[in-house]
């Protein structure tokens, strides 16, 4: 539910609000841009329209704020030097960061589940039984 709230932010608001600025989304709390925002500090209100049961159940409409604040810029010096042998250990946390940004455009094509991605295009979902469900990935 979250990559779909901040998926509708993004349409809604790239062309004013963002400063056209592409996000990396982390699907838990973490928002990652390549450059700075037009604000330090921003809410947002997001109208997703949710269905019930399947197709044919009723719609209902739900809003969620979102709310967009400037925390810290990322530090990618030290993966600079890790990566031209002048630093012994890898930087976790720019490590952290490059791989939610190369992972951003498959978790809004497939689902992710943990650190695996799904596609319900490979084959249709098989059943198991008492609700549950699988899909080969």
């Amino acid at each position: 539910m979250n990559r779909a709230i901040i998926a509708e932010l993004v349409k809604l608001y790239k062309g004013s609000d963002l400063g056209m600025r592409l996000l990396a989304y982390d699907g838990r709390k973490s928002l990652y841009t390549a450059g700075e925002l037009p604000f330090t500090l921003k809410e947002f209100n997001i109208k997703l329209v949710e269905q019930d049961d399947g197709i044919s159940g009723p719609k209902r409409e739900r809003e969620y704020k979102v709310v967009i604040k400037f925390v810290a810029r990322a530090d990618l010096h030290h993966l600079g030097q890790f990566l031209g042998g002048k630093r012994a250990d890898a930087p976790q946390e720019a490590l952290q960061i490059l791989d939610i940004v190369m992972r951003e455009l498959s978790s809004k094509r497939y689902c992710p589940v943990g650190r695996s991605f799904f596609s319900p295009n490979i084959r249709t979902p098989q059943r198991l039984g008492e609700g549950v469900d699988f899909i080969t990935g």
